[in-house]
C-alpha cells in the first residue's frame, strides 16, 4: 500500500490557496492529481501505481475531505473507494457561479439530483 499526502497551499477560505486547491468543487484537483502527481510518485519512487479504480481510494479530513469528496465525485473512474469528513461550506476560490455555494452545493443540490445507486456505490 502506498499513500500519497499532498500539503495545501496554505491559507483559508475564499482568496487563498487551500480555497482553490481544495475547495474548488469541480473535477479539476482530480485531474492534477492523476496528471502531475501521480506519474511523479512513480518516476521519483521508482513504483507503479494502479490504474484499477478499485486498487485506488482518496480520503481526507476538513478541506481535504471535501477534495476527497470532489475528487470522487467529479471522477469517479479513478479512485473508487472514497472516505472523507469534509467541510462542506463556500470555500471554494475562486467563486464558480455554477456552483455559487461550493461544498454545500454536495449537500444541498447535487447528490440529491442523481440515483441513490450512484451515492451508496463504492
Amino acid at each position: 500500500m502506498i499513500a500519497v499526502s499532498i500539503g495545501n497551499g496554505s491559507g483559508d477560505g475564499a482568496g487563498s490557496e487551500r480555497g482553490l486547491e481544495y475547495d474548488t468543487m469541480s473535477g479539476k484537483y482530480a485531474e492534477f492529481v492523476e496528471a502531475e502527481v501521480l506519474p511523479l510518485v512513480e518516476k521519483q519512487y521508482n513504483v507503479k501505481l494502479t490504474k484499477d479504480p478499485e486498487g485506488r481510494a482518496t480520503t481526507g479530513g476538513s478541506s481535504g475531505g471535501s477534495a476527497a469528496f470532489a475528487m470522487a465525485w467529479y471522477h469517479p473512474s479513478l479512485p473508487s473507494r472514497s472516505h472523507y469528513s469534509g467541510t462542506y461550506v463556500n470555500n471554494q476560490w475562486p467563486t464558480d457561479p455554477k456552483i455559487p455555494h461550493g461544498g454545500w452545493e454536495l449537500h444541498e443540490k447535487l447528490i440529491p439530483t442523481v440515483p441513490r445507486s450512484r451515492c451508496a456505490s463504492g
